[in-house]
């Protein structure tokens, strides 16, 4: 592995663990109450939204570069290569969560006091995160 190829695995490597980390650390503080989860996403949802679009662009260079697979063969899904794709549309549904979590649920928590549905959501982003490295793994595993 080359010193771009290394770079880049850190970097997605280092991107998706803030994301998994702040959904956790929401979570953690919807538990608290109201005012403990808009104080931490206040001070992380940015950054973390941020990582998120930032390994999608990350994750798209390392495929691209280091798996000699065209870009159609990365949704011939169930096969070593379509792991990529399916990587992607996980993102997919990571980033519309993302988004909505963000955007529109945090609205309702700050209107109404309401955590369970944010925290719900924010679990099931959490869930599908993990399963998004666990793809990853099994691509750098060649599994």
């Amino acid at each position: 592995m080359g010193a771009e190829d290394l770079a880049l695995h850190y970097a997605h490597v280092i991107l998706a663990s803030i994301w998994i980390g702040y959904l956790a650390v929401v979570i953690a503080a919807s538990f608290r109450g109201k005012e403990t989860l808009l104080a931490v996403n206040r001070s992380a949802g940015l950054l973390a939204f941020g990582s998120l679009i930032l390994l999608a662009i990350v994750g798209v260079v390392m495929a691209s570069t280091k798996y000699s697979a065209s870009p159609s063969e990365w949704f011939a899904f169930g096969t070593y290569m379509g792991r990529i794709g399916e990587k992607m549309i996980t993102w997919l549904i990571l980033a519309a969560l993302g988004g909505y979590l963000n955007h529109v649920e945090i609205k309702k928590v700050e209107e109404t006091g309401k955590v369970g549905r944010f925290r719900a959501i924010a679990a099931f982003a959490l869930i599908a995160s993990l399963g998004a490295a666990l793809l990853g793994s099994m691509l750098s595993l060649g599994v």
